[in-house]
């Protein structure tokens, strides 16, 4: 049996086990192309769940790769938004999505 590598440090590994869930690439693409409420989210994701997405949303948010902004109360209207962090994974992610393999 393989065992998962260990991380020396813990955050590291938490970012990992995020990235590696359902969605999670989809939805960071999505926000840094410019998406930003969550039904646009939603259509440009091929529309998972609306729990599933805002499950990973949320957790996006806890690891600050996503900031969550009220923008008004009512009607309420909420866009989502990556962060510097969020940003430098989108990055990453560009790199591997434009490999001519």
């Amino acid at each position: 049996m393989v065992k998962p590598p260990v991380y020396k440090c813990p955050q590291t590994a938490k970012l990992f086990e995020l990235l590696g869930k359902k969605w999670v690439i989809f939805l960071i693409k999505a926000l840094d192309e410019g998406v930003d409420t969550f039904s646009t989210i939603r259509i440009k994701v091929w529309s998972p769940s609306a729990k599933i997405i805002s499950q990973r949303l949320d957790e996006l948010t806890l690891a600050q790769l996503v900031e969550r902004r009220i923008i008004s109360e009512k009607p309420i209207q909420i866009r989502y938004f990556l962060t510097s962090h969020g940003r430098a994974v989108a990055e990453v992610i560009d790199k591997f999505a434009s490999c001519h393999c």
